[in-house]
């Protein structure tokens, strides 16, 4: 006995045989590795989407505003090794402190050339 599949047009026998789309449900026959009504692969769980703070973009830009206070969403990223973090935390350290001297080089050089006015009047 014969019955239309009501998806595809064609007849199944043995219904249990069969698998399904995770994606739109449909019964497919088991040769498919692709669905061929919404395109998903077939037989492989969807990849656990990645939490937004473990894009590159995202740490880029806490390394570029935060400076060494977005060093945690580094050592705690699972898509980087044990050397990459190592790097990366000591280039932004060593940035960090290149900045912190050329800040208060800056600010030495504020205050001398306030007093320079300041005596000049």
């Amino acid at each position: 006995m014969h019955k239309a599949n009501e998806y595809d047009g064609r007849m199944d026998t043995n219904r249990e045989s069969m698998k399904r789309c995770t994606c739109c449900s449909r019964a497919l026959d088991d040769s498919f590795i692709y669905c061929p009504f919404c395109g998903r692969r077939i037989g492989l769980p969807d990849a656990p989407e990645r939490k937004w703070y473990y894009s590159t973009r995202a740490v880029v830009l806490g390394i570029v505003f935060l400076g060494p206070f977005a060093l945690p969403a580094v050592w705690f990223n699972p898509r980087y090794g044990i050397l990459t973090k190592t790097i990366i935390t000591i280039l932004v350290l060593a940035l960090t402190v290149l900045v912190g001297y050329a800040l208060v080089m800056l600010y030495l050089r504020a205050v001398e050339q306030i007093g320079e006015l300041m005596t000049s009047y």
